[in-house]
Parts: structure tokens; C-alpha cells; sequence
């Protein structure tokens, strides 16, 4: 409507300003008023206001749109926040079970370097009970046949 009073009062004050013609009104006036005003009023509802409504139905979508692609973009930040949470907390938890496995390791080997160096002892033990023996064995045959050996020699040179 503000259109329309523009229109109105730009047309009346035309001849005002036109450089100093006057303008004689009659009777047409009112019938080229009517027709301008008619005319407005069908532009306006066949032309203007489908094409307002197609441009504001567009400038909508665009903007809900627009929001849609704020809230998707939150939505991969926030879940992009989240996975490298989650690969915070794995590379965390796999790095406690490495250390854990490697704690179980070191264990187990302790064990078994101790299992086998108590078997290695107790071996050596024996084989060094053994050798000990043999050894008195040996001594023992080795003074029997010196004694012997020596009662030979007693024997040949007393004769």
C-alpha cells in the first residue's frame, strides 16, 4: 500500500515540478487514476507478490540450508572430538596392556632364567659331586697301584 501512495502523490506532484507546465485536470483524471490504480493492483497479485513469495521461499531454504550446514558441521566436530577421544583412550589402554605384557614377560623370564640357573646349579653340583668322587676314586687306585708299583721296584731291586 505504501507503493501505491507514492505512486499517487508522485503522480499529482509531477506537474509541479515539470518545469512549470500545469497540467488542466478534468474528469479523466479519475478514470486514468482508477485504470492506474487497477492495473497496480493486478501487477501486484499476478507479477510481485509470486515472484516476493518464490524469492522468500528461496531466501528460506537457502538460510534453513545454510542452518542445516551449521548443525552438520557441529555434528562432524563433535563427533570428530569423540573419535580422537576414543583413539586417545585405545593408544592409552594399549599402551597400559603393552606395558602389562611386557611386566608379564619379564616375569615369566625371571622365572625361567631362575628355574634354569637353579637346574644348572643343582647339575653343576652334581657334576662337581661326581668329579669329587671319581677324583677319590682315582687318588685311592692311583695310591694302590703306587704302593704296588713301588713294592715291584722293592721286590726287583732287593730281589
Amino acid at each position: 500500500m505504501k507503493y501505491y501512495l507514492f505512486l499517487f502523490f508522485t503522480f499529482l506532484t509531477l506537474p509541479i515540478y515539470a518545469g512549470g507546465i500545469v497540467i488542466d485536470f478534468d474528469s479523466t483524471i479519475f478514470v486514468q487514476l482508477f485504470i492506474f490504480i487497477v492495473f497496480g493492483i493486478l501487477i501486484q497479485t499476478i507479477i510481485v507478490k509470486p515472484v516476493v513469495e518464490i524469492l522468500d521461499k528461496r531466501e528460506n531454504a537457502t538460510i534453513g540450508t545454510k542452518e542445516e550446514v551449521v548443525l552438520i558441521q557441529q555434528k562432524i566436530i563433535k563427533m570428530e572430538e569423540e573419535y580422537n577421544e576414543k583413539i586417545l583412550n585405545a593408544k592409552k589402554e594399549c599402551q597400559k596392556n603393552l606395558e602389562a605384557k611386557l611386566v608379564e614377560i619379564q616375569t615369566k623370564t625371571q622365572k625361567s632364567f631362575e628355574e634354569s640357573k637353579k637346574k644348572i646349579e643343582s647339575n653343576f653340583s652334581d657334576f662337581k659331586e661326581k668329579l669329587q668322587k671319581e677324583q677319590k676314586t682315582l687318588q685311592n687306585s692311583v695310591v694302590k697301584e703306587s704302593n704296588e708299583i713301588a713294592q715291584m721296584i722293592v721286590k726287583k731291586i732287593m730281589g
